[in-house]
């Protein structure tokens, strides 16, 4: 079962999806450099690699069709708000208005010992994004539940690690 791991904040756009919490079942982070490749005739090609690199944010999970009122609270931005679980219907309305602004969200990925009691034990990391790609299909034999795929492109994680660092405290497990 998919925990509320994963909250995306938009406060660029409509009031009614600013703090989405998502039931994610995989969370994918990766890192790709772009060095040029320079071909020589006749010989072995040239690599310019200038350290120019892009991070990107994979999420995927399970949406329902109707509302489930779970909703969860997180102060990752300085005040606590509250993130609800979206429909499947207000998901692809919020990534598709995502996608045609030129806003950016921020991700929060909770990690799995992440305790909000202490400020000590909120493990989260923090990245700020832009929707590249939203994909959602029916799940066959269950019409009320959806498989959603959000990519993002994304700046390198916040924060420094420390645990009283307010952009997240990352994968420090002590």
């Amino acid at each position: 079962m998919a925990s509320l791991n994963v909250l995306i904040e938009n406060t660029d756009g409509d009031a009614n999806f600013q703090y989405f919490a998502l039931k994610a079942e995989d969370v994918a982070i990766q890192v790709a450099r772009t060095p040029l490749q320079i071909p020589v005739p006749q010989n072995s090609p040239f690599i310019f690699d200038i350290g120019s690199y892009r991070p990107s944010l994979t999420i995927s999970g399970v949406l329902d069709d109707v509302d489930t009122n779970d909703s969860v609270s997180f102060d990752g931005s300085g005040t606590a708000r509250t993130y609800r679980v979206p429909t499947q219907f207000e998901l692809t309305t919020a990534a598709t208005d995502w996608v045609h602004r030129t806003g950016k969200q921020h991700v929060y990925v909770l990690h799995s010992n992440y305790d909000s009691a202490s400020v000590s034990t909120k493990f989260f990391d923090k990245y700020e994004c832009a929707v590249q790609q939203y994909r959602c299909s029916l799940q066959a034999g269950i019409e009320t539940k959806w498989e959603y795929t959000l990519q993002f492109v994304t700046r390198r994680r916040s924060g420094t690690g420390a645990t009283n660092d307010a952009n997240g405290v990352g994968a420090t497990n002590t």
